[in-house]
């Protein structure tokens, strides 16, 4: 749904997030939940430019 809207849309936004924050150690910086995948997806669909906003809450 997301990527059929992108298509349509002059511009696209996608905002995602994470629960972790201090005091614990990372693995890799990708994203959980899929997410790296359809901020990927989004950007493929529009081949334009992509801004994201990465937001961390415990």
């Amino acid at each position: 749904m997301a990527v059929a809207a992108a298509r349509r849309a002059d511009i696209a936004v996608v905002l995602v997030g994470d629960r972790q924050g201090e005091g614990s150690d990372r693995r890799s910086l990708a994203l959980p939940g899929g997410q790296d995948r359809l901020v990927h997806a989004v950007a493929a669909a529009k081949r334009l430019p992509l801004t994201g906003s990465v937001a961390v809450a415990r």
